[in-house]
């Protein structure tokens, strides 16, 4: 009989260990026991089964891996590396990332909840024109929470995501991690750095991308950009070309 399964991110990311948190839930949900094992960026941050590193010394270690294609969804390569380990098929029925949760009443509801900065992975997931933006949304009374700028995380984050009418967001951690409330009301400003369905495969997410970019997926990382083996040569039309009338056209249609 296999050991409990713990699984683990070698990484530092924010939106990788998130996934392997649903992982966990998939794998149970399948009468596989698995834990995750206490990762430092999202430990107080997920619902699931926990244990931390030195109690998992007992158990069968798995981690996630660097992708293996960038047009397949991660999830799916993550559940068909695990399906070659307990030897079966494993049923997807969960579509959010497992979080912790509490109501904050002082919290107020707005149209907008935003999330206005990328990880450093990349510097190509960006969208350039967010404080345009928030200048219309002002004129025409729009009121809106950026998440970033305002420094709002965790719990507070996901109040602010379940009390909005439209989660405005972009290719990273933070929209995988209010997935459980953003679900029917997200927007994605996407680029090309990877598809939209390799990270939102699960998600009921909308994405605004511009549709003709030559060179998605290019997953060219700060690491590559750092030792000058690659670069955006397009100066990162994937994303300067979504228009901040486009965006905003898009957000009053689904708030009004």
């Amino acid at each position: 009989m296999m050991k409990t399964m713990s699984l683990w991110w070698r990484g530092r990311g924010f939106g990788e260990p998130l996934v392997m948190s649903l992982v966990v839930h998939i794998l149970n949900d399948n009468g596989v026991n698995a834990v995750f094992r206490d990762h430092r960026n999202v430990r107080e941050l997920v619902d699931c089964p926990l244990i931390t590193r030195e109690e998992s010394d007992e158990t069968f270690q798995t981690y996630s891996w660097m992708y293996e294609c960038c047009r397949k969804p991660i999830i799916l390569q993550y559940i068909e590396h695990y399906e070659s380990i307990v030897g079966k098929k494993l049923k997807i029925n969960r579509n959010h990332i497992p979080v912790k949760f509490h109501d904050i009443p002082d919290i107020p509801s707005v149209d907008v909840a935003m999330c206005t900065v990328t990880g450093k992975w990349t510097p190509y997931r960006n969208w350039p024109y967010f404080e345009e933006l928030k200048e219309l949304f002002t004129k025409e009374g729009i009121t809106y929470a950026d998440l970033d700028a305002d420094k709002i995380m965790n719990i507070e984050c996901l109040n602010y995501v379940k009390k909005c009418k439209l989660y405005l967001g972009l290719d990273t951690g933070m929209s995988h991690y209010v997935s459980k409330f953003a679900n029917g009301k997200a927007l994605i400003l996407q680029g090309g750095f990877i598809e939209f369905d390799f990270w939102a495969y699960l998600y009921d997410y909308d994405c605004l991308q511009i549709e003709d970019v030559p060179c998605r997926p290019c997953f060219i990382n700060k690491q590559h950009i750092a030792k000058g083996k690659r670069k955006c040569e397009l100066d990162n039309m994937c994303m300067k070309d979504i228009s901040v009338d486009r965006v905003f056209k898009a957000v009053v249609e689904r708030i009004r």
